[in-house]
């Protein structure tokens, strides 16, 4: 099933450079258009475990939801029919479901 992490994995994370430094950063961005935030040019920031980070996050938060509703009783296929229209990523984690609870 293509969840977002793979499409980051296979499309993105080789070409985020691990680390920057700030100075770099603002030579060849010169904003970045947050006005709370500060990039200082003396700093290293991560970009790749930063970019990582809520991707993986967001993946495991839907995955809770859905199994919060098995634990329920909810049978994975109202999962599937209720829970899921309308939502790509959630009809893949419910498809997912599907295909270990009846198999």
């Amino acid at each position: 099933m293509p969840y977002l992490y793979d499409r980051y994995e296979a499309a993105y994370a080789n070409i985020l450079p691990e680390r920057i430094d700030g100075e770099t950063f603002l030579k060849s961005h010169r904003d970045h258009k947050d006005p709370v935030t500060v990039i200082d040019p003396k700093r290293s920031y991560a970009v790749r475990a930063a970019a990582r980070h809520p991707i993986y996050e967001n993946f495991r938060v839907k995955v809770s939801f859905c199994t919060s509703f098995l634990a329920a009783g909810v049978t994975p296929f109202a999962i599937y029919k209720y829970v899921c229209k309308g939502c790509r990523f959630l009809h893949f984690i419910a498809t997912y479901l599907l295909e270990v609870f009846y198999s």
